[in-house]
């Protein structure tokens, strides 16, 4: 995990982490030097590697992390799959994200069944709206006010949804490629 990487997912989970109030690089750092202190983490040379004791520790550390990420994952593929600026509904988000979700599970791609949760959902569509990658205006519908959700940074959605695919999701990195073999 390198430092850009790291910034890209600390944006993109921001509604579920509580992270302390410094600068990215001074987080990145002191989280690799916290994790070394308690012996979870090897540091040489520039290289950052387990522990060897460390398994347990760090799968159940990423364990806690996971249905977030994966909200963040699913949210930006349903978002990428739509044609232009992806608009839609926020309960059609919500919605689509859901069923891709449920598709993904059913093919085997994770088994993180808290990913169909709205919440998680909808945290993870508002943590891609705060970083800038998705954006909302208000349209006028039948019934009133409707909210709009729009991709605003395709290229930056594409990002996040790749790192948290690579890091997060290791069996599915990738797909959205056209080479996975399970079709959601």
């Amino acid at each position: 995990l390198c430092f850009t990487d790291f910034s890209v997912l600390c944006s993109s989970l921001n509604r579920d982490l509580l992270l302390p109030q410094q600068p990215i690089p001074e987080l990145f750092q002191s989280t690799l030097w916290s994790m070394r202190d308690r012996g979870l983490l090897m540091l040489s040379s520039g290289t950052v590697s387990p522990a060897s004791n460390s398994s347990h520790a760090l799968n159940f550390l990423a364990n806690l992390m996971i249905p977030f990420a994966v909200g963040v994952w699913v949210v930006s593929k349903h978002m990428l799959s739509l044609a232009g600026d992806g608009a839609q509904a926020v309960t059609h988000v919500l919605k689509g994200s859901q069923f891709l979700a449920a598709k993904a599970l059913h093919a085997g791609l994770f088994q993180c069944y808290d990913v169909l949760s709205l919440d998680i959902m909808k945290n993870a569509m508002h943590s891609l709206m705060d970083a800038g990658l998705l954006s909302r205006d208000f349209i006028d519908g039948d019934e009133g006010k409707d909210r709009l959700v729009t991709v605003s940074d395709r290229p930056g959605l594409r990002r996040v949804s790749d790192i948290v695919g690579i890091y997060v999701l290791p069996e599915v990195r990738s797909f959205g490629n056209g080479s996975t073999s399970a079709k959601l």
